[in-house]
């Protein structure tokens, strides 16, 4: 299932570079997208080799599960592409976050935890910019 969400952010970050013309967004679209598919990857070969490459958590006191974004009517549709991109980052910050929860491996805990605070620098990256559209 992560896999897939992650497949799906990258095909959906992908798009939004694609069909922006504005150079800043397109640069934010590529990193995020870039990032979903280096997830797709850490996963994968945790499935397919019942390995994965070694992820060191630092400990963040801060972390815990969040709430998503309202959306008012009428928004800019500018707005309401970040403001959906935002509400997919807190998804699967949570599902990372609710899987670390539940994980007794600290390999396996740590590789879930590096992955929901990845997700929540990208809910940071997407929100400043958010905040700059008029």
């Amino acid at each position: 299932m992560c896999i897939e969400k992650e497949q799906e952010s990258h095909e959906q970050y992908s798009n939004h570079a694609k069909r922006t013309l504005n150079l800043h967004h397109r640069s934010i679209w590529e990193l995020l997208a870039n990032d979903e598919l280096r997830h797709k990857t850490l996963l994968t070969s945790l499935l397919d080799n019942h390995q994965f490459i070694s992820q060191t958590y630092i400990s963040d006191t801060k972390l815990r599960r969040l709430n998503s974004l309202a959306m008012e009517k009428p928004v800019n549709p500018v707005k309401e592409i970040f403001i959906q991109a935002i509400n997919a980052e807190i998804e699967a910050y949570n599902e990372y976050y609710d899987i670390a929860q539940q994980t007794k491996t600290t390999d396996l805990r740590n590789l879930f935890l590096v992955l929901s605070q990845e997700e929540l620098s990208h809910k940071l990256i997407l929100e400043e910019e958010l905040a700059t559209i008029g």
